[in-house]
């Protein structure tokens, strides 16, 4: 992370009540946006899942209009949540699925958020579910390697970036890309003025369009917890479907092909290795250790 900010004033703030996005804008710091979110999030980690265990209704009612519409797209193998935060959707929707061989991942730019999403997956016998660290701009996974990749507003604050965040779900996608974010076209003129103040994504649909993606769905979703920020649902189809079964980790800065060796990921021509956490993958770049000859001593 870039120009270290006083994070006991974020805490202090965040334990005031305090919005921590707004908080740090205020601050004028010298924070890109990417890590104004990532402080926000990681210092909220923890409330999703709470909110969940207060009154699952909505989540299970979400998860069940997902599986149908994901049901219906033909056999998949794997399936994974880009920005899955404490992994509250995807428990919930997995089990829905009726498809217990199917191979689930999930990433976020915050290890909090992941470490919490990782034991809520255990608390409802889904083990399995691998969770890393990761980030949506670079995905630390080979072309062609998922079946089907859906968001649950996990773009949302990414307006401007659409086309870099399209293309890279695109790439990692072997089937179909199911979208679930807030909708600029469908809204009224109220939910327009708040995802322009928020700086939202407001493009995802014309951007697919222009990079020639085949959207074959795109509608407003049945259900949002929030009526000032309703959800679209887009679907797109890869047409090539190259599949690669394999879906390995792979080195951010060098797309090399990692290995596991006790808590280090490494590839085999060295240059970097990367960190597990708590049983938590981080692979972000940032996260990267220059350790050129780690395999002779392996």
């Amino acid at each position: 992370m870039k120009n270290l900010y006083n994070l006991e004033k974020v805490r202090k703030a965040f334990n005031d009540g305090d919005n921590i996005f707004e908080h740090l804008k205020r601050e004028d710091l010298d924070l890109d946006k990417r890590d104004k979110v990532l402080i926000s999030y990681d210092f909220q980690a923890g409330l999703y899942i709470k909110n969940v265990k207060k009154d699952p209704t909505y989540v299970n009612m979400y998860t069940k209009t997902i599986a149908d519409i994901i049901s219906k797209l033909g056999k998949f193998n794997s399936i994974m949540e880009a920005g899955v935060g404490e992994a509250t959707t995807l428990t919930h929707l997995i089990p829905k699925l009726n498809s217990p061989q199917i191979n689930s991942l999930g990433f976020d730019i915050s290890w909090s958020r992941i470490k919490n999403g990782q034991r809520y997956l255990q608390s409802k016998g889904l083990e399995k579910t691998e969770l890393f660290v990761g980030d949506m701009f670079n995905i630390p996974l080979p072309d062609n390697s998922i079946d089907i990749i859906y968001t649950s507003h996990s773009i949302e604050s990414n307006g401007g970036k659409e086309q870099e965040i399209l293309k890279e779900l695109h790439r990692v996608c072997s089937k179909y890309i199911v979208l679930l974010e807030p909708s600029f076209n469908f809204g009224n003129d109220e939910n327009k003025v708040r995802m322009l103040k928020y700086g939202y994504i407001t493009n995802l649909k014309p951007t697919a369009d222009l990079l020639g993606y085949s959207v074959f769905e795109y509608r407003l979703f049945e259900h949002s917890r929030n009526p000032l920020n309703p959800t679209e649902l887009i679907i797109i189809e890869k047409e090539s479907k190259q599949v690669n079964n394999q879906a390995y980790f792979r080195c951010p800065i060098t797309f090399e092909k990692l290995h596991r060796n006790d808590d280090v990921f490494y590839s085999d021509n060295g240059l970097f290795v990367y960190p597990q956490i708590s049983g938590v993958p981080c692979l972000l770049p940032e996260n990267a250790i220059l350790a050129t000859k780690y395999p002779e001593f392996l």
